[in-house]
């Protein structure tokens, strides 16, 4: 993997920050290594322009060492999966797994980042995902426990005319009402007809507004969820109740509920940020969005524990207390690897089963303890 920044005049120069580039370079891209291992790090650019930055060479020699520290210390272990099985679904599946939205570069764009933040999140979440097309789904190759769509609408990621057809959503309906979870961001099969706006409304439990029911009553109000336990929250001026603080990035608007069953989490303006619906034997959760942000990760990883029906195995292993944190378990090796994804000092507990570790994190550190 080459890293950012590029030892360019642009940053290498009085008025650039090659050390805070690169330290937000590493935290992007460590979690996802955690998780998929590269051989091999490096940089590009000109090593005169980088020599002339001591503190900067003494950094990236911190980076390396901590690099080649996670393959000693495992010996070639992945660290084990203790979330649901994910499968993204997509026009093009397999064929574009992990660079779905964009590739130039990572380039940040208005149109997608609300959702390549669920791809930025699951990458260093302890669960397999899956990359599907709607042709999979059809015929019946979902071997994951949660299913994601995640786009704006008539796209192909959240899909267009693959919706009018019934075969795609009748295989949704179905994976959902035998026990499966589903996980909509966005515009969820986004192909207004029949007076719906999102074909799998009843599944999702909630559908955006065009304009063809005004008049319609559509109460909701606005409960606490499992889904939405490590979210912040702040007091309200007019009042001792707290409002969560759900950033989902460019909200969609004018998402309404559908049913009274819809359990709402969050809301923005009368419109739904979050919510929740059961569907046969399966779950759905709605997010209007999810850009990336340790919250939000943190958001997408309860979720995929609640729409597959295992939020009461949420404690069955290590997490921590504060949503900037992740471990990872190696259990044959008998480790625990504490990161901390950001630049501040924490204080921070491990939970499992009512057993709790008091952990000091240093900046942007991470931290390895045994397991046992």
């Amino acid at each position: 993997g080459r890293f950012l920044p590029y030892f360019f005049p642009d940053v290498f120069s009085s008025d650039g920050d090659p050390i805070g580039e690169a330290n937000n370079s590493w935290l992007a891209a460590r979690r996802a290594i955690v998780r998929s291992p590269l051989d091999r790090i490096g940089y590009g650019g000109y090593l005169s322009l980088a020599v002339q930055f001591p503190d900067f060479i003494d950094r990236i020699a911190q980076i390396a060492n901590e690099f080649r520290e996670l393959h000693e210390k495992t010996a070639g272990e992945l660290p084990h999966n203790t979330a649901p099985r994910v499968a993204i679904l997509t026009a093009w599946g397999k064929l574009r797994s992990w660079q779905t939205h964009m590739v130039a570069h990572a380039l940040w764009y208005k149109q997608i980042y609300s959702y390549l933040g669920v791809l930025e999140a699951l990458a260093g979440l302890p669960c397999q995902v899956d990359f599907l097309s709607y042709q999979d789904v059809i015929d019946s190759k979902i071997e994951a426990d949660v299913l994601i769509i995640a786009g704006a609408g008539d796209t192909a990621f959240a899909g267009g005319p693959e919706w009018a057809a019934q075969e795609l959503p009748a295989a949704i309906r179905s994976f959902v009402a035998r026990g499966g979870g589903l996980i909509g961001v966005g515009e969820p099969s986004y192909y207004p007809r029949q007076g719906t706006a999102l074909v799998l409304s009843d599944v999702l439990g909630v559908d955006r507004e065009l304009g063809w029911s005004l008049s319609t009553d559509r109460y909701f109000s606005v409960e606490p969820h499992f889904i939405t336990a490590d979210l912040p929250s702040e007091k309200t001026t007019d009042s001792n109740q707290s409002t969560l603080i759900f950033n989902p990035g460019e909200r969609i608007g004018d998402v309404v509920v559908t049913s009274s069953q819809t359990k709402v989490a969050a809301a923005f303006e009368g419109s739904v940020d979050i919510a929740t619906n059961s569907f046969g034997r399966g779950r759905a959760v709605y997010l209007s969005g999810c850009a990336y942000s340790t919250d939000n990760t943190r958001l997408l990883h309860r979720s995929l524990y609640w729409a597959a029906g295992r939020d009461q195995s949420w404690e069955e292993n290590w997490v921590a207390d504060d949503s900037r944190v992740e471990v990872a378990e190696y259990r044959d090796q008998n480790l625990l690897l504490v990161l901390n994804n950001c630049a501040e000092q924490l204080e921070i507990k491990l939970c499992r089963l009512g057993s709790t570790r008091n952990l000091s994190l240093d900046p942007m550190a991470s931290q390895w303890l045994s397991l046992s």
